[in-house]
């Protein structure tokens, strides 16, 4: 099977096509009264100098969480710093402000200080969307009786360390837990290994959430695994489960999803997230090697790896299986 030199033009073109959209924040800061600053579009980067922006501070610790001191002096930005990774995918470095407090590489959100996130800079966040079987493929999703609460069927959580990390904490929990019964040690890490190694990045960039400011913000990291032979996933089974990052009681369950719906699921997610050019292509690149991996289709599938593995500098060596979680 070969590609139509048509296909692959409308494949590069739909990247260039679109445009650029202004990241757009609510009046008031979530479960606050703090009003943000209006920005408007020509002002938000950071290269626009206006005097007349002076926007309220707010820093608050949540609950149960493990922050940052208010103080961000001594802390290692743009490095892996400890056990964390204050490293961003949005570009290679972004700027420390003059007070010592990393900018937002999206620019100005009309609110300073590092609001109800838990660190200074980028905090990363991941969605892994794991499947099993082949044709009619089952979904392990999270359903909620507050279904505003949950932005699509599948959890997002904040990790450490998103490039050596697989699933976010609460799923890492239910699929580890559950092989643990089933397999040894030995087996697990060789399993882990291989979801690291087989994942696909579906998207690593800017997550456009409410509590992001000028010195805090999230970035989303979504992974796609899949078991078409059933020999891992074929032993998690449904879980209930309270997240620790909310309090919310939710359901894991395996449902038959259509692939279409998945994506419509992953747009809804990063439609919003002010995705350069650049992002936009290779977020397509991205979707296009899986497409063609699962199609068959090999003959282009050693330039999108090089294009692919270029633009995102993976790295990383796993040695444990606590790495993977």
């Amino acid at each position: 099977m070969h590609l139509s030199i048509n296909f692959l033009l409308v494949l590069f073109a739909s990247a260039f096509l679109l445009t650029n959209s202004h990241l757009v924040y609510k009046k008031y800061y979530p479960e606050t009264t703090i009003e943000r600053l209006y920005v408007p579009e020509s002002e938000s980067r950071w290269k626009v100098k206006s005097e007349d922006y002076i926007p309220n501070d707010y820093t608050a610790c949540p609950s149960n969480w493990q922050c940052d001191p208010d103080n961000p002096k001594g802390i290692k930005f743009n490095e892996i710093d400890g056990e964390l990774d204050r490293r961003t995918f949005v570009k290679k470095k972004y700027k420390i402000g003059p007070d010592g407090r990393p900018l937002n590489p999206k620019g100005k959100t009309g609110i300073s200080g590092r609001g109800a996130l838990a660190y200074w800079g980028p905090n990363h966040a991941m969605m892994t969307i794991i499947s099993r079987g082949k044709g009619n493929k089952e979904y392990y999703v999270m359903r909620s009786n507050r279904t505003t609460s949950v932005d699509a069927p599948f959890l997002i959580e904040y990790v450490k360390k998103p490039m050596l990390q697989v699933f976010p904490p609460t799923l890492y929990q239910i699929v580890i837990g559950d092989m643990k019964e089933i397999f040894p040690e030995a087996a697990i890490l060789e399993a882990l290994e291989k979801f690291y190694k087989e994942s696909s990045i579906i998207y690593q960039g800017y997550y456009t959430d409410q509590k992001n400011t000028d010195n805090a913000w999230s970035e989303l990291t979504i992974l796609e695994i899949d078991d078409p032979s059933k020999e891992y996933f074929n032993v998690v089974e449904a879980k209930r489960v309270t997240l620790p990052e909310t309090g919310e009681e939710v359901i894991f369950q395996w449902e038959e999803l259509p692939e279409e719906q998945v994506e419509r699921k992953i747009k809804e997610i990063i439609k919003k997230s002010d995705r350069t050019t650049g992002e936009k292509m290779l977020h397509r690149m991205r979707r296009a090697k899986i497409y063609f991996q699962k199609q068959g289709i090999h003959g282009l599938l050693p330039m999108l790896n090089d294009f692919v593995s270029n633009s995102i500098g993976l790295t990383g060596v796993a040695v444990t299986i606590a790495s993977f979680g």
